[in-house]
C-alpha cells in the first residue's frame, strides 16, 4: 500500500517523497531480517487513526484476525524512526485484499442452491424411477395381446350354368362300294311258324327240329326255289351219331334228290357231293368239327354262281367250283341211323 495526502496511515505523521528522501545510510540501513517481524509496532501511537482507515490494516499478516487475540502487553509499537520510515518504503507491507462483505451470503446461497439441485435431482430421478417401475409392473400385468386372426372372407361360390353336352357329330358312314350280305329268311326253329315238314322224320320238339329215322331223313325249308347266289346257315346239335352225318342240301330239283349236300359227322368228317352222279366235290377232315354225341356245330355254304366256299363253326373246309345245278330247293338232311336237332336257319346274300 502506498502513503496517501503525505501522512503515514498508521501515525499520521507527515512522510517525506521519495524524491526528497535520502538514500539510506549504512549505519542507518536495516537488514531484511529485522524487517520480516514487524511484530514491534507500538500500537499505542496509533491510538489516534480513524477507524475507517484502521478498517484498511491487515496488522498480522501471518495470522488470522478472526481467531488471534492481540495482547496489549505483547504488542510494544515504538515510534517510527527515519531508518524505519525509510525501511517501510524500501519493503512495503503487503496488505490482505479488503474483505468484501457480500462473499459470505453469496457462498451460503450458492450452498443453497447446490443442496436444493442435489436434493431436486434426487428426488426427480427417484419419481422417475418410481414411475417407470409402475409402468414395468403394469406392462407385465397386462397380457400380451394375442393377435387376433383376420377373418378371410372365402368367396361364395357362383353358380356356374351346366354346360349342356355337345352332340359328338357322327362320322358319315360312306355307302359301301361293294355288295353287302344281307339276310332274307331267319327261323329259330323253336316251333312251325314257317310252314315246316311235320311228321314221322321231321318234327318240332321242345329244343328244335329233330330229323330222326333209320335211313335218314330230308327235310325241305318252307323258302320255295333259290338262285346261285346267297348264303344258307344252319345251326345243328348231334344227338345220335350212328356212324351217320347231317348237313345241308342246296339245288335240289326236287324232293327225290339232285344237287348238291354239304355233311359233317361226328368223328370230324366233312365232304360236299354232288347228288345226281355220286361224285364227291371234296372228302377231307376237318379239324374245326365239334366231335361227339350233343356237340354243337354250325354250317355255311356260301355261293357265289359256279363258285361254293364250305365252312365249319365259321373255319374255311373247302371250296368248288361246278355248274351242274346252278338253281334248287333247300333241306335239311340226315344219313344212316344219326339224329340230330337243328336250329338258327338262315339266308343272307349279297346285295
Amino acid at each position: 500500500m502506498t502513503a496517501s495526502d503525505g501522512q503515514c496511515p498508521l501515525c499520521g505523521q507527515a512522510l517525506d517523497s521519495p524524491d526528497q528522501a535520502e538514500p539510506p545510510s549504512e549505519e542507518n540501513s536495516t537488514s531484511p531480517e529485522a524487517l520480516e517481524a514487524p511484530a514491534t509496532l507500538n500500537l499505542s501511537t496509533i491510538s489516534a487513526v480513524p477507524i475507517g482507515s484502521v478498517s484498511e490494516i491487515d496488522l498480522s499478516p501471518a495470522t488470522d484476525p478472526d481467531t488471534t487475540q492481540v495482547s496489549p502487553a505483547a504488542t510494544n509499537f515504538q515510534p517510527l524512526t527515519s531508518a524505519d520510515q525509510t525501511a517501510r518504503d524500501a519493503y512495503p507491507i503487503k496488505m490482505r485484499p479488503e474483505r468484501i462483505w457480500w462473499h459470505r451470503p453469496l457462498a451460503v446461497g450458492l450452498v443453497v442452491v447446490l443442496l436444493l439441485a442435489l436434493v431436486g435431482g434426487g428426488t426427480f430421478y427417484f419419481v422417475q424411477a418410481h414411475i417407470s417401475g409402475q409402468s414395468s409392473n403394469l406392462a407385465a400385468a397386462q397380457p400380451t395381446a394375442t393377435d387376433v386372426p383376420t377373418a378371410t372372407l372365402t368367396p361364395t361360390a357362383t353358380a356356374m350354368p351346366t354346360p349342356r353336352p355337345t352332340a359328338t357329330p357322327r362320322p358319315t358312314v360312306a355307302p359301301p362300294s361293294g355288295p353287302q350280305l344281307v339276310t332274307t329268311f331267319y327261323d329259330s326253329l323253336a316251333n312251325d311258324r314257317n310252314g315246316w315238314p311235320n311228321n314221322g322224320n321231321c318234327r318240332f320238339e321242345s329244343d328244335g327240329y329233330h330229323l330222326v329215322g333209320s335211313s335218314g331223313a330230308f327235310c325241305l325249308a318252307p323258302v320255295g326255289v333259290q338262285g346261285s347266289n346267297g348264303n344258307i346257315s344252319v345251326r345243328v346239335k348231334f344227338v345220335v351219331s350212328g356212324g351217320g352225318a347231317v348237313g345241308i342240301a342246296f339245288r335240289s330239283p326236287s324232293a327225290s334228290g339232285g344237287g348238291y349236300i354239304f355233311l359233317i359227322s361226328s368223328f370230324g368228317a366233312c365232304e360236299a357231293v354232288d347228288l345226281s352222279v355220286g361224285y364227291p366235290l371234296f372228302r377231307l377232315y376237318c379239324p374245326s368239327i365239334h366231335k361227339g354225341v350233343n356237340a354243337i356245330n354250325t354250317l355255311l355254304i356260301d355261293q357265289n354262281g359256279a363258285d361254293m366256299s364250305f365252312y365249319v363253326n365259321g373255319v374255311l373246309a373247302s371250296k368248288a367250283e361246278d355248274s351242274n345245278w346252278m338253281s334248287g330247293r333247300i333241306a335239311l338232311a340226315t344219313t344212316g341211323t344219326t339224329n340230330a336237332v337243328f336250329s338258327d336257319f338262315a339266308l343272307t346274300k349279297w346285295e
